[in-house]
C-alpha cells in the first residue's frame, strides 16, 4: 500500500507509525512542513516537504496518482481539511491534540477537520470519547480507532541498565507559562508544561531529576532548581540516553485536563528504554501502568519519595517492563493491523459519502484482513 503521512511539526507518533508500516512492506512518504526539526527524525525511505497551505495542496495533488491513503496528523488542524480538499484517496485524521476537550469548546478549524476526514485515529480512549462528545461522531457509522504511540522493536536499546539514579522527564516543550518573566506574552506554552515548582520540590525531598528537551531559553532556570538538563536529541540517541535513568515520570502535580486525557509518547519511550513508570495526575496513563503492573501511581510528594527510593519495588516493576516487552506487548508493530483495518473502513466510508473519488486499492482489504488474521 502507498501511504502519505502529512505532518507539520516533527511528530514522533507519525514517525513510529510510518516506520512500523514500512517494516510490514508498505510504501510511506513523510510529507512535512519545511519548519520541521530534522535532527530528531527517524530515518525514512523518503521525505518530502511543503511550505504552507497552498504548497501542501499542490503536493497532495502531486501524490494523488500514487497514494492509497493520506494519514494526516493535526497540530494545526488545517492540515486535515487542506489535504482533504485536494486528496482523491481516503483521508485519516490522526487527532492527538483535541482543543475542544482541553478548552471545553471546539474551534472552527477542528470542526472542519472532523467534517473533512474519512476516519479518525486517537492516541487514547479519552480523546475518542471527547471527540464523540464535542463533534457528535456517530460511533456506528464513522470509522475511528485508538492507537497508542508505541515504539518499534528496533527502537529498543541493547543496553538498558540504569546508571544514574534519577527520575527522568522526556518532553520537547518543557517551559514556563505565558506571562512569566522568562517569555512574557508568548502564547505557545501552557501551565502543564511548567515543571519549575515540581523540580524544586523534588530537589528539596532528595529526589534527583533529569529533563530532556527543555528549551534553551529556560535551561538555566531548571538547573538552578536542581535538575540535570539535557538538550533535544535525535530519537535513537535519546532512547539510549533514557536507559541511564531509573524511573520515567508521566504527569504533573497539578491536575490539568491535558494530562488527564493523554497517552503520551514518553510513556512508551520509557518502557522501550526499560524504565518503570511513576505516574501522577494522568488518569489514562495510570490505568495503563496499573493494568500492566509496570510502575506506580503517586498522589503526593511523600508517595513519590517512597516509590523512588524503594529498590525492591523498582526491581519488581523493572522485571515486568522487560518481560512484557520481550513478550511483544509494547511495540508499534502490533498496532499495524488496527491501522490497516481503519484504512479499509475509511475507504468504504468515503464511498458511502459519495466523494469525488473512492480509489480503493485492490490490496487494501486483503492486506488488512491478512494482518488481522496473522495477529490473532
Amino acid at each position: 500500500m502507498n501511504i502519505v503521512f502529512v505532518t507539520y511539526h516533527t511528530c514522533a507518533r507519525a514517525q513510529k507509525m510510518a516506520k512500523a508500516l514500512i517494516s510490514e512492506g508498505h510504501q510511506v512518504i513523510i510529507l512535512q512542513h519545511l519548519a520541521a526539526s530534522q535532527q530528531i527524525l527517524y530515518e525514512q525511505q523518503l521525505s518530502s516537504f511543503y511550505g504552507g497551505p497552498h504548497d501542501l495542496s499542490a503536493r497532495v495533488n502531486i501524490f494523488n496518482d500514487w497514494a492509497d491513503i493520506f494519514h494526516v496528523h493535526n497540530e494545526p488542524d488545517w492540515l486535515v481539511w487542506i489535504t482533504a480538499e485536494a486528496a482523491e484517496s481516503p483521508v485519516v485524521y490522526d487527532c492527538h491534540d483535541l482543543n475542544s476537550q482541553r478548552l471545553g469548546q471546539a474551534d472552527q478549524n477542528e470542526v472542519k477537520a472532523f467534517a473533512a476526514a474519512d476516519a479518525c485515529i486517537f492516541p487514547s480512549l479519552a480523546y475518542a470519547y471527547g471527540a464523540i462528545k464535542y463533534h457528535n461522531i456517530n460511533r456506528k457509522a464513522f470509522p475511528f480507532e485508538v492507537v497508542f504511540s508505541m515504539c518499534n522493536k528496533e527502537d529498543r536499546p541493547l543496553d538498558y541498565q540504569p546508571k544514574i539514579d534519577a527520575l527522568v522527564y522526556e518532553g520537547h516543550h518543557i517551559a514556563p507559562v505565558e506571562g512569566t518573566d522568562f517569555k512574557p506574552g508568548f502564547k505557545l506554552y501552557y501551565h502543564y508544561r511548567d515543571y519549575r515548582s515540581f523540580i524544586l520540590a523534588c530537589t528539596t525531598r532528595d529526589i534527583p531529576t533529569a529533563l530532556f528537551g527543555t528549551r534553551k531559553d529556560f535551561e538555566e532556570s531548571y538547573r538552578q532548581r536542581g535538575a540535570l538538563v539535557n538538550p533535544m536529541l535525535p530519537f535513537s540517541t535519546m532512547m539510549r540516553e533514557l536507559t541511564r535513568y531509573s524511573w520515567g515520570f508521566c504527569g504533573h502535580p497539578e491536575d490539568y485536563p491535558q494530562w488527564q486525557k493523554a497517552m503520551p509518547n514518553k510513556l512508551f519511550e520509557y518502557l522501550t528504554a526499560g524504565l518503570p513508570i511513576i505516574a501522577w495526575n494522568c488518569a489514562e496513563v495510570e490505568m495503563f501502568v496499573q493494568g500492566h503492573d509496570v510502575g506506580v501511581v503517586v498522589k503526593s510528594y511523600d508517595d513519590l519519595h517512597s516509590a523512588f527510593h524503594d529498590c525492591e519495588l523498582w526491581q519488581q516493576k523493572k522485571y515486568n517492563v522487560d518481560k512484557l516487552w520481550e513478550d511483544g506487548h509494547f511495540n508499534m508493530e502490533i498496532q499495524v493491523p488496527k491501522i490497516l483495518a481503519l484504512y479499509d473502513r475509511a475507504a468504504k466510508y468515503r464511498k458511502e459519502k459519495g466523494c469525488k473519488s473512492s480509489r480503493t486499492p485492490s490490496n487494501l482489504i486483503t492486506l488488512s484482513e491478512k494482518s488481522s488474521k496473522e495477529s490473532t
